[in-house]
Protein backbone atom coordinates (compact mmCIF):
# COMPACT_ATOMS: atom_id res chain seq x y z
CA UNK A 1 0.00 0.00 0.00
CA UNK A 2 1.37 3.36 -1.05
CA UNK A 3 2.18 5.77 1.76
CA UNK A 4 1.21 9.43 1.72
CA UNK A 5 3.97 11.89 0.96
CA UNK A 6 5.76 13.58 3.85
CA UNK A 7 3.65 16.70 4.49
CA UNK A 8 6.71 18.59 5.76
CA UNK A 9 9.04 17.66 2.93
CA UNK A 10 10.74 20.37 0.89
CA UNK A 11 10.84 18.02 -2.09
CA UNK A 12 10.07 19.71 -5.37
CA UNK A 13 11.32 23.15 -4.38
CA UNK A 14 13.89 24.60 -6.76
CA UNK A 15 17.26 24.26 -4.95
CA UNK A 16 18.47 27.46 -6.62
CA UNK A 17 16.03 29.49 -4.55
CA UNK A 18 17.29 31.10 -1.35
CA UNK A 19 15.28 28.97 1.04
CA UNK A 20 16.01 27.71 4.53
CA UNK A 21 13.18 25.83 6.21
CA UNK A 22 14.33 26.95 9.66
CA UNK A 23 14.41 30.65 8.84
CA UNK A 24 11.86 32.98 10.33
CA UNK A 25 9.17 34.23 7.91
CA UNK A 26 10.07 37.79 8.85
CA UNK A 27 13.77 37.46 8.14
CA UNK A 28 13.90 35.39 4.99
CA UNK A 29 12.30 35.77 1.56
CA UNK A 30 12.30 33.78 -1.64
CA UNK A 31 13.47 35.23 -4.96
CA UNK A 32 10.01 36.74 -5.50
CA UNK A 33 10.13 38.61 -2.19
CA UNK A 34 7.69 36.32 -0.40
CA UNK A 35 8.19 35.49 3.25
CA UNK A 36 9.69 32.08 3.88
CA UNK A 37 9.00 29.95 6.93
CA UNK A 38 7.47 26.88 8.46
CA UNK A 39 3.94 28.20 8.08
CA UNK A 40 3.02 27.76 11.74
CA UNK A 41 -0.11 29.62 12.86
CA UNK A 42 -0.70 30.50 9.21
CA UNK A 43 2.53 32.37 8.81
CA UNK A 44 3.77 32.30 5.20
CA UNK A 45 4.92 28.87 4.00
CA UNK A 46 7.18 28.47 1.02
CA UNK A 47 6.43 25.21 -0.80
CA UNK A 48 6.70 23.76 -4.27
CA UNK A 49 4.27 25.43 -6.62
CA UNK A 50 4.45 24.43 -10.28
CA UNK A 51 4.45 27.05 -13.02
CA UNK A 52 1.07 26.99 -14.71
CA UNK A 53 1.17 27.46 -18.48
CA UNK A 54 -1.36 30.24 -18.94
CA UNK A 55 -3.21 31.13 -22.12
CA UNK A 56 -3.12 34.73 -23.38
CA UNK A 57 -6.90 35.00 -22.93
CA UNK A 58 -6.86 33.86 -19.30
CA UNK A 59 -7.00 36.04 -16.22
CA UNK A 60 -5.19 34.04 -13.54
CA UNK A 61 -5.35 34.62 -9.80
CA UNK A 62 -2.59 32.55 -8.18
CA UNK A 63 -2.09 32.00 -4.47
CA UNK A 64 1.27 31.30 -2.86
CA UNK A 65 0.30 27.74 -1.86
CA UNK A 66 -0.64 26.16 -5.18
CA UNK A 67 -4.14 27.61 -5.41
CA UNK A 68 -5.64 29.01 -8.59
CA UNK A 69 -8.69 30.79 -9.93
CA UNK A 70 -8.63 31.06 -13.70
CA UNK A 71 -11.11 33.10 -15.74
CA UNK A 72 -10.86 32.11 -19.37
CA UNK A 73 -12.40 29.78 -21.93
CA UNK A 74 -13.07 26.06 -21.91
CA UNK A 75 -9.68 24.40 -21.38
CA UNK A 76 -9.54 21.05 -19.57
CA UNK A 77 -5.87 20.40 -20.39
CA UNK A 78 -3.34 21.85 -22.86
CA UNK A 79 -3.66 25.02 -24.92
CA UNK A 80 -5.03 22.86 -27.72
CA UNK A 81 -7.84 21.38 -25.63
CA UNK A 82 -11.46 22.32 -25.13
CA UNK A 83 -13.78 24.59 -27.03
CA UNK A 84 -11.64 27.56 -26.07
CA UNK A 85 -8.99 26.30 -28.50
CA UNK A 86 -11.44 26.28 -31.43
CA UNK A 87 -12.29 29.98 -31.25
CA UNK A 88 -16.02 29.45 -30.76
CA UNK A 89 -18.20 31.89 -28.85
CA UNK A 90 -19.95 31.22 -25.55
CA UNK A 91 -17.29 28.90 -24.13
CA UNK A 92 -16.27 30.96 -21.12
CA UNK A 93 -14.96 28.98 -18.16
CA UNK A 94 -13.99 29.39 -14.51
CA UNK A 95 -11.42 26.90 -13.22
CA UNK A 96 -10.92 26.79 -9.45
CA UNK A 97 -8.06 24.48 -8.55
CA UNK A 98 -6.06 23.62 -5.43
CA UNK A 99 -2.98 21.41 -5.64
CA UNK A 100 -1.79 21.27 -9.24
CA UNK A 101 0.33 18.16 -9.88
CA UNK A 102 -0.47 16.80 -6.40
CA UNK A 103 -1.47 13.39 -7.73
CA UNK A 104 1.36 13.06 -10.26
CA UNK A 105 4.22 10.61 -9.75
CA UNK A 106 6.58 13.33 -8.57
CA UNK A 107 4.09 15.56 -6.81
CA UNK A 108 4.20 19.31 -7.26
CA UNK A 109 7.54 20.52 -8.68
CA UNK A 110 8.71 24.12 -8.49
CA UNK A 111 10.53 23.92 -11.80
CA UNK A 112 7.73 22.23 -13.74
CA UNK A 113 5.69 24.00 -16.38
CA UNK A 114 2.29 22.34 -16.40
CA UNK A 115 -1.17 22.48 -17.92
CA UNK A 116 -4.38 21.86 -16.00
CA UNK A 117 -4.83 18.14 -15.40
CA UNK A 118 -8.17 16.85 -14.20
CA UNK A 119 -6.63 13.50 -13.28
CA UNK A 120 -3.63 14.58 -11.20
CA UNK A 121 -4.64 17.97 -9.76
CA UNK A 122 -5.82 17.58 -6.17
CA UNK A 123 -9.17 19.38 -6.07
CA UNK A 124 -11.18 21.32 -8.61
CA UNK A 125 -14.46 23.05 -9.37
CA UNK A 126 -14.75 23.54 -13.11
CA UNK A 127 -17.50 25.67 -14.65
CA UNK A 128 -17.91 26.20 -18.38
CA UNK A 129 -20.60 27.57 -20.67
CA UNK A 130 -19.64 25.02 -23.33
CA UNK A 131 -17.66 21.89 -22.60
CA UNK A 132 -17.62 18.07 -22.74
CA UNK A 133 -17.96 17.64 -19.01
CA UNK A 134 -18.15 13.82 -18.85
CA UNK A 135 -15.23 13.37 -21.22
CA UNK A 136 -13.11 15.97 -19.44
CA UNK A 137 -13.46 14.20 -16.11
CA UNK A 138 -13.11 10.71 -17.59
CA UNK A 139 -16.59 9.60 -16.51
CA UNK A 140 -18.45 6.42 -17.42
CA UNK A 141 -21.22 7.01 -19.95
CA UNK A 142 -23.99 5.39 -17.97
CA UNK A 143 -27.23 5.18 -19.93
CA UNK A 144 -27.75 8.89 -20.50
CA UNK A 145 -25.04 9.09 -23.14
CA UNK A 146 -26.35 6.02 -24.97
CA UNK A 147 -30.06 6.82 -24.93
CA UNK A 148 -32.39 9.43 -26.31
CA UNK A 149 -31.60 11.74 -23.41
CA UNK A 150 -28.60 12.89 -25.42
CA UNK A 151 -24.99 13.68 -24.77
CA UNK A 152 -23.35 16.27 -22.55
CA UNK A 153 -20.95 17.16 -25.37
CA UNK A 154 -20.92 20.84 -26.19
CA UNK A 155 -23.22 21.77 -23.32
CA UNK A 156 -22.71 23.90 -20.25
CA UNK A 157 -21.32 21.91 -17.37
CA UNK A 158 -20.02 21.99 -13.82
CA UNK A 159 -17.57 19.40 -12.54
CA UNK A 160 -16.50 18.98 -8.92
CA UNK A 161 -13.63 16.63 -8.13
CA UNK A 162 -11.46 15.88 -5.09
CA UNK A 163 -10.44 12.90 -2.98
CA UNK A 164 -13.63 13.43 -1.02
CA UNK A 165 -16.67 15.54 -1.83
CA UNK A 166 -19.33 16.41 0.71
CA UNK A 167 -22.53 18.35 0.09
CA UNK A 168 -24.16 19.31 3.37
CA UNK A 169 -27.58 20.83 4.00
CA UNK A 170 -27.91 21.86 7.62
CA UNK A 171 -31.70 22.04 7.80
CA UNK A 172 -33.64 22.18 4.55
CA UNK A 173 -32.55 19.05 2.70
CA UNK A 174 -30.74 18.32 -0.55
CA UNK A 175 -32.48 18.05 -3.91
CA UNK A 176 -31.03 16.53 -7.07
CA UNK A 177 -33.29 17.74 -9.86
CA UNK A 178 -33.29 17.30 -13.63
CA UNK A 179 -35.49 19.03 -16.17
CA UNK A 180 -36.36 22.66 -16.75
CA UNK A 181 -37.33 25.03 -13.99
CA UNK A 182 -40.79 26.39 -13.35
CA UNK A 183 -40.27 30.04 -14.28
CA UNK A 184 -42.61 32.80 -15.35
CA UNK A 185 -41.99 34.92 -18.44
CA UNK A 186 -39.95 32.27 -20.29
CA UNK A 187 -42.30 32.00 -23.25
CA UNK A 188 -44.62 29.21 -24.34
CA UNK A 189 -41.88 26.55 -24.41
CA UNK A 190 -40.32 27.63 -21.11
CA UNK A 191 -36.65 27.35 -20.20
CA UNK A 192 -34.18 26.31 -22.93
CA UNK A 193 -30.69 24.77 -22.70
CA UNK A 194 -27.38 26.68 -22.92
CA UNK A 195 -27.44 26.45 -26.73
CA UNK A 196 -30.98 27.81 -26.98
CA UNK A 197 -32.52 24.41 -27.72
CA UNK A 198 -36.01 23.58 -26.51
CA UNK A 199 -36.14 21.22 -23.55
CA UNK A 200 -38.51 18.38 -24.43
CA UNK A 201 -40.84 17.62 -21.49
CA UNK A 202 -40.36 13.85 -21.69
CA UNK A 203 -36.56 14.07 -21.92
CA UNK A 204 -36.07 14.96 -18.30
CA UNK A 205 -32.50 13.73 -18.04
CA UNK A 206 -31.60 11.09 -15.50
CA UNK A 207 -29.95 10.95 -12.11
CA UNK A 208 -27.29 8.23 -12.08
CA UNK A 209 -25.22 7.15 -9.07
CA UNK A 210 -22.22 5.27 -10.49
CA UNK A 211 -19.92 3.95 -7.78
CA UNK A 212 -16.43 3.15 -9.01
CA UNK A 213 -16.97 5.06 -12.30
CA UNK A 214 -17.93 1.80 -14.03
CA UNK A 215 -21.30 1.07 -15.63
CA UNK A 216 -20.20 -1.95 -17.69
CA UNK A 217 -22.61 -4.88 -17.73
CA UNK A 218 -21.51 -8.02 -15.86
CA UNK A 219 -21.57 -11.49 -17.43
CA UNK A 220 -23.84 -13.75 -15.39
CA UNK A 221 -21.14 -16.44 -15.45
CA UNK A 222 -18.92 -14.09 -13.40
CA UNK A 223 -21.49 -14.12 -10.61
CA UNK A 224 -22.82 -17.69 -10.76
CA UNK A 225 -20.59 -20.70 -11.62
CA UNK A 226 -21.52 -22.41 -14.89
CA UNK A 227 -22.70 -25.74 -13.33
CA UNK A 228 -25.08 -23.95 -10.97
CA UNK A 229 -26.21 -21.65 -13.78
CA UNK A 230 -27.09 -24.69 -15.92
CA UNK A 231 -29.20 -26.12 -13.08
CA UNK A 232 -31.02 -22.82 -12.55
CA UNK A 233 -31.77 -22.48 -16.27
CA UNK A 234 -33.08 -26.05 -16.34
CA UNK A 235 -35.71 -25.33 -13.68
CA UNK A 236 -36.25 -21.57 -14.03
CA UNK A 237 -39.32 -20.87 -16.23
CA UNK A 238 -37.89 -17.56 -17.48
CA UNK A 239 -34.44 -17.96 -19.00
CA UNK A 240 -31.84 -15.85 -17.23
CA UNK A 241 -30.00 -13.20 -19.30
CA UNK A 242 -26.37 -13.67 -20.28
CA UNK A 243 -25.46 -10.33 -18.73
CA UNK A 244 -26.64 -8.39 -15.69
CA UNK A 245 -26.76 -4.61 -15.96
CA UNK A 246 -24.44 -3.01 -13.43
CA UNK A 247 -26.31 0.28 -13.72
CA UNK A 248 -29.94 -0.44 -12.85
CA UNK A 249 -33.07 1.54 -12.13
CA UNK A 250 -33.77 2.43 -8.53
CA UNK A 251 -36.86 0.86 -6.98
CA UNK A 252 -39.80 3.06 -5.98
CA UNK A 253 -40.63 2.13 -2.40
CA UNK A 254 -44.36 2.88 -2.36
CA UNK A 255 -44.97 1.07 -5.64
CA UNK A 256 -43.00 -1.90 -4.31
CA UNK A 257 -45.25 -2.00 -1.22
CA UNK A 258 -48.35 -2.05 -3.47
CA UNK A 259 -46.68 -4.78 -5.53
CA UNK A 260 -46.04 -6.98 -2.49
CA UNK A 261 -49.57 -6.39 -1.17
CA UNK A 262 -51.07 -7.58 -4.46
CA UNK A 263 -48.71 -10.54 -4.55
CA UNK A 264 -49.73 -11.50 -1.01
CA UNK A 265 -53.39 -11.31 -2.06
CA UNK A 266 -52.70 -13.70 -4.94
CA UNK A 267 -50.88 -16.10 -2.61
CA UNK A 268 -53.72 -15.89 -0.07
CA UNK A 269 -56.34 -16.64 -2.74
CA UNK A 270 -54.25 -19.54 -3.97
CA UNK A 271 -53.95 -20.97 -0.46
CA UNK A 272 -57.75 -20.71 -0.03
CA UNK A 273 -58.25 -22.65 -3.23
CA UNK A 274 -55.74 -25.30 -2.21
CA UNK A 275 -57.65 -25.74 1.06
CA UNK A 276 -60.95 -25.98 -0.85
CA UNK A 277 -59.43 -28.56 -3.19
CA UNK A 278 -58.13 -30.58 -0.25
CA UNK A 279 -61.62 -30.56 1.28
CA UNK A 280 -63.24 -31.71 -1.97
CA UNK A 281 -60.73 -34.52 -2.40
CA UNK A 282 -61.37 -35.62 1.19
CA UNK A 283 -65.16 -35.61 0.66
CA UNK A 284 -64.76 -37.53 -2.58
CA UNK A 285 -62.66 -40.22 -0.92
CA UNK A 286 -65.27 -40.59 1.84
CA UNK A 287 -68.24 -40.64 -0.56
CA UNK A 288 -66.62 -43.01 -3.07
CA UNK A 289 -64.59 -45.81 -1.46
CA UNK A 290 -61.61 -46.85 -3.55
CA UNK A 291 -63.04 -50.39 -3.87
CA UNK A 292 -65.94 -49.06 -6.01
CA UNK A 293 -63.81 -47.17 -8.49
CA UNK A 294 -62.92 -50.14 -10.77
CA UNK A 295 -66.51 -51.53 -10.86
CA UNK A 296 -68.03 -51.88 -14.38
CA UNK A 297 -71.48 -50.98 -15.56
CA UNK A 298 -73.89 -48.85 -13.55
CA UNK A 299 -71.64 -48.72 -10.50
CA UNK A 300 -68.79 -47.39 -12.63
CA UNK A 301 -71.11 -44.77 -14.15
CA UNK A 302 -72.22 -43.70 -10.69
CA UNK A 303 -68.60 -43.26 -9.65
CA UNK A 304 -67.80 -41.35 -12.84
CA UNK A 305 -70.84 -39.12 -12.33
CA UNK A 306 -69.81 -38.36 -8.76
CA UNK A 307 -66.26 -37.67 -9.92
CA UNK A 308 -67.50 -35.24 -12.56
CA UNK A 309 -69.56 -33.35 -9.96
CA UNK A 310 -66.55 -32.97 -7.68
CA UNK A 311 -64.32 -32.03 -10.61
CA UNK A 312 -66.80 -29.35 -11.65
CA UNK A 313 -66.90 -28.01 -8.12
CA UNK A 314 -63.11 -27.99 -8.03
CA UNK A 315 -62.75 -26.16 -11.35
CA UNK A 316 -65.30 -23.54 -10.35
CA UNK A 317 -63.61 -23.05 -7.00
CA UNK A 318 -60.08 -22.85 -8.41
CA UNK A 319 -61.00 -20.73 -11.40
CA UNK A 320 -62.57 -17.80 -9.57
CA UNK A 321 -61.78 -15.56 -6.63
CA UNK A 322 -63.62 -12.91 -4.61
CA UNK A 323 -62.20 -10.04 -6.70
CA UNK A 324 -63.05 -11.66 -10.04
CA UNK A 325 -60.83 -13.33 -12.65
CA UNK A 326 -58.73 -16.46 -12.48
CA UNK A 327 -55.37 -16.77 -10.76
CA UNK A 328 -53.74 -16.64 -14.21
CA UNK A 329 -55.60 -13.41 -15.02
CA UNK A 330 -54.51 -11.93 -11.69
CA UNK A 331 -50.88 -12.82 -12.34
CA UNK A 332 -51.01 -11.34 -15.85
CA UNK A 333 -52.52 -8.12 -14.48
CA UNK A 334 -49.92 -8.04 -11.72
CA UNK A 335 -47.14 -8.35 -14.32
CA UNK A 336 -48.66 -5.61 -16.48
CA UNK A 337 -49.13 -3.10 -13.69
CA UNK A 338 -45.98 -3.57 -11.59
CA UNK A 339 -43.31 -5.27 -13.70
CA UNK A 340 -43.74 -3.69 -17.13
CA UNK A 341 -42.10 -0.30 -17.77
CA UNK A 342 -45.37 1.24 -18.97
CA UNK A 343 -47.32 -0.06 -15.98
CA UNK A 344 -49.22 2.41 -13.79
CA UNK A 345 -47.28 1.33 -10.70
CA UNK A 346 -44.01 0.16 -12.28
CA UNK A 347 -41.73 -0.61 -9.32
CA UNK A 348 -38.61 0.86 -10.93
CA UNK A 349 -37.79 4.51 -11.48
CA UNK A 350 -37.58 5.44 -15.15
CA UNK A 351 -35.06 8.25 -14.54
CA UNK A 352 -32.98 7.36 -11.46
CA UNK A 353 -30.32 4.66 -11.63
CA UNK A 354 -27.49 3.27 -9.51
CA UNK A 355 -24.77 0.65 -9.59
Amino acid sequence: MKKDRDPYSSEGIDPKLNYNKNNSPTTSTDLNGRGVGAGLFHQPLFEAVPKRINAPSEHVIAGTNNTWIVLGRDRPASLGSGYGATGVNNAGAIDICAGMMAGSKTGAQQISNVHPNMASDAARIYISAKTDIDENFGLADGKQQKGKEGSTKGKSGIGIKADGVRIVARANGIKLITGKGNFNNTGVLGEVDSNGNTLVPNDLGSIELIAGNDSTDIALSEIIPEPILAIINAFFPTKLPNKIQKLQSMVKGQNLVFCFQWLLDIIENLMIKINVLAGIVTQFMIAVPPALIPLPGSAGLAVASAFNVYRLQTEVSLGTNPTGGSIKQQIDKFDEIYLKEKGQFYINSRHCRLT
